[in-house]
């Protein structure tokens, strides 16, 4: 996880340097066995002055200097650096690679009346704020596209996204695109039914609904790059679905068989499709001991897809819970970079400052101890 104005260090380098110093104690412990030859004379302090010269004021100077361009060399091969964000011309995705390939994401959020409840949240801080449930989502859910260091998101910049409501029936608010700009400002403008005529949730339906977009996509792209080489592949398909509750028909839908799809026969054909589906129930009332049940069979339905369920002791663990898939979900990059964020920061070193004043530092002890602080024989 990397934060802006942090200072960072590759401890890695750590091992050898340690190495290095107990060699030079050694050898320097080795060396000074064998000490240079002296006699014994009378004290002479008598004959002396008191005031001492510059050279014996200063005599030590040298091997200061010595050991100090030693420290800093040390701290050159740790590298400190910290990150910078960049300008917002800068994070423009028009401005940077268009990816080749990566995996296909329908984001389903459930925008029912029920998601306008407040919550209370918390925030980096631990401070406690009271949010609504949509709103919390929203806001989480940008962060998850756009990436966010301090919840250790990379971003999904080679994945296609969509997004996909629900309430009473299914709505495709963004289809997969690799647009991230339109996904967020759509995203942005999501609000809840509050409409009499669209109470009712139906997750069964928008999973299924969801598996038949992906299902189409992949088809599309079978059928016009038959000829030469697709101008983006999809590795894998997952759906993300968020909700507050359970399925819930409208008494007017129990004869449509679309809208009374169950959430089970969703995730089983999406399973068939070969996409993994994650579902996450931010409710705090599903970790009640009569709802054991649900949370087994959603995760024993989830996890048959390569998916997870997921559900929130309290909304802090949204943000982790999409890290974990985001941890999970792996897209393949253009390049590979060492850094999780290198759209949004930009790494400053300092190494090479530091090798800059050692180098100063070492020269000026050559010059003082055999120009100035020259020793006898």
């Amino acid at each position: 996880m990397y934060m802006e104005g942090v200072f960072y260090w590759d401890i890695y380098i750590i091992p050898p340097i340690l190495l290095l110093l107990v060699l030079f104690m050694i050898a320097r412990r080795f060396f000074r066995r064998y000490k240079p030859p002296y006699l014994f004379v009378s004290q002479l302090s008598a004959f002396i002055s008191d005031k001492k010269s510059i050279r014996e004021k200063f005599f030590k100077v040298p091997r200061l200097l010595l050991y100090s361009s030693l420290f800093i060399f040390i701290a050159a091969l740790l590298d400190p650096h910290y990150y910078v964000q960049k300008k917002d011309d800068e994070n423009d995705p028009n401005k940077k690679k268009i990816p080749i390939e990566g995996i296909a994401i329908y984001l389903i959020l459930d925008n029912s009346l029920s998601m306008s409840e407040q919550v209370t949240a918390i925030d980096s801080f631990g401070k406690q704020f009271a949010v609504t449930k949509i709103a919390l989502l929203k806001q989480l859910t940008e962060k998850f596209i756009k990436g966010d260091p301090a919840l250790n998101l990379r971003g999904r910049d080679n994945d296609r996204l969509g997004i996909l409501t629900f309430s009473r029936t299914a709505q495709v608010i963004s289809p997969l695109t690799l647009d991230h700009g339109s996904i967020i400002e759509n995203l942005r403008k999501l609000d809840v039914q509050h409409d009499d005529d669209q109470r009712g949730s139906v997750p069964g339906y928008a999973i299924f609904k969801s598996a038949n977009l992906i299902q189409a996509t992949r088809r599309f792209g079978q059928n016009t790059d038959k000829d030469s080489d697709p101008s983006y592949t999809i590795k894998n398909s997952i759906i993300v679905l968020i909700t507050d509750g359970f399925q819930e028909i409208n008494p007017e839908d129990d004869a449509n068989p679309l809208r009374t799809i169950d959430i089970i026969d969703g995730i089983n054909y999406a399973k068939d499709l070969n996409i993994r589906v994650y579902m996450i129930d931010i409710d705090p009332k599903i970790n009640l001991d009569q709802y054991a049940d649900h949370r087994k069979l959603y995760s024993l339905l989830t996890q048959s897809t390569g998916g997870n369920f997921f559900y929130v002791d309290n909304t802090h663990d949204l943000g982790n819970i999409y890290a974990e898939i985001d941890r999970l979900e792996k897209s393949t990059y253009i390049a590979p970079v060492p850094e999780n964020m290198p759209h949004f920061y930009t790494r400053v070193s300092f190494y090479q400052q530091l090798i800059g004043l050692g180098m100063i530092l070492f020269l000026l002890f050559l010059c003082l101890r055999f120009m100035v602080f020259r020793g006898l024989p």
